[in-house]
């Protein structure tokens, strides 16, 4: 079993090396900070932001976006993973086993944003204002507050871990 979770354990190591990696390049292929990277955003806050793009920018971001979408499978994995390691050695009830799901909900969210953030960019200089708002009021947000309570899972679980250590002590 030891040989396992080493092996799972470096599994993560891999695929957080190769999330930090693609973030950075990704990174790179915007012309401006992508609109997903808020928090939230309005309407006029997303028109205005494409429109100081201009046609040249908006065509990097759909490239960029293309690239985007390996990002969430690479970060729910990787965090999907760790998730399940932390939880797995905390020796936690079975149900904090399936915290895993969190990440894997956030890649959707993330698809689901940057989907709609690509009928936009497809459409433009029309601004397709309904697939703009998806983005910005539900699939954005959504994505960071699920990132976000994953992150804080991640936290409790580590102080968990620690916990139980010390008390071996």
């Amino acid at each position: 079993m030891e040989s396992s979770r080493t092996y799972h354990w470096r599994l993560f190591v891999f695929l957080l090396i190769m999330t930090i990696a693609l973030a950075m390049a990704s990174s790179r292929m915007w012309p401006a900070p992508p609109l997903d990277m808020k928090f939230s955003y309005t309407l006029e806050e997303g028109i205005n932001h494409l429109d100081s793009l201009g046609s040249e920018g908006v065509a990097q971001c759909l490239t960029a976006l293309g690239a985007d979408m390996v990002y969430p499978l690479l970060y729910a994995s990787c965090f999907g993973l760790c998730l399940w390691l932390l939880a797995t050695s905390c020796r936690l009830e079975d149900w904090w086993e399936l915290l895993w799901v969190l990440p894997c909900i956030g890649a959707i969210l993330d698809w689901g944003e940057n989907i709609f953030l690509y009928r936009v960019l497809n459409q433009w200089p029309r601004v397709d204002r309904e697939s703009l708002w998806w983005a910005g009021h539900f699939f954005t947000p959504a994505k960071w507050t699920t990132a976000g309570i994953s992150l804080l899972v991640i936290v409790v679980l580590l102080i968990c871990l620690g916990a139980r250590k010390l008390a071996k002590r």
